[in-house]
């Protein structure tokens, strides 16, 4: 089998990934491993190939991993970039110690993680299957039963304004501020509305309500003002 072949083989598998870096060493480890762990790897070395590629997100589930780093392009713009284009993916970034900075701002304005690398194939592999359910859930979406906005019906009124604080960015301690609430009491209301959305960690609560902000509306009720 060609290396070709070998690193699209298989596009009919629901657990697409797409590995976004330019040619490199550790781009070539992240795709030997993923293609022993029966994902459909897709590799981009450009963003415009990214984009060029037609038919994302018509074959499954899929997740994007790629570099903080890009090739004329910051990681938040291309989020940014995706929004416009209407691809909703989730994103996983990686980098080394200097791209922490960039690697938080894009996690705060939606991508699903930032990776240090080198990281070990766990929990890339466990991020990947986080995202590629975001992705499933995303694309059923279109049931009114299962979008985003039925799931916020579940939420109090004091914990709907909690989420929207979060998935602005806000720390425990802004929430505090912002809400005249003890720092236990905010923590609690986080915890319970996280259950309650079936999100495992901060960064997928976030990443799902970006991708998904089209469906989400803030209740009547609740006056959330831009930052």
């Amino acid at each position: 089998m060609s290396k070709s072949n070998f690193l699209n083989r298989d596009l009919s598998n629901p657990k697409q990934v797409y590995v976004l870096d330019t040619p490199s060493l550790e781009r070539d480890r992240v795709v030997r491993f993923l293609g022993k762990s029966a994902f459909a790897v897709t590799v981009f070395s450009t963003p415009f190939a990214f984009f060029k590629k037609n038919d994302i997100q018509q074959s499954g589930p899929s997740v994007l991993i790629a570099n903080i780093e890009l090739p004329n392009i910051a990681g938040v713009d291309f989020l940014e970039q995706l929004k416009i284009a209407q691809l909703n993916i989730p994103v996983i970034f990686y980098g080394k110690a200097q791209h922490v900075p960039q690697g938080v701002a894009a996690v705060k304005r939606g991508a699903l993680n930032f990776l240090l690398m080198p990281a070990n194939q766990e929990p890339i592999i466990e991020l990947i299957e986080d995202g590629l359910q975001i992705s499933a859930e995303l694309q059923n979406s279109f049931s009114p039963d299962k979008t985003l906005q039925s799931k916020l019906s579940l939420l109090s009124p004091r914990e709907q304004e909690v989420f929207f604080l979060l998935i602005r960015g806000y720390s425990n301690a802004e929430l505090v501020s912002a809400l005249g609430i003890s720092l236990d009491t905010a923590k609690q209301y986080k915890s319970s509305l996280m259950r309650k959305l079936e999100a495992k960690s901060l960064s997928q609560l976030i990443s799902l309500a970006t991708m998904n902000m089209s469906h989400v509306q803030p209740a009547s009720h609740l006056e959330i003002r831009p930052s």
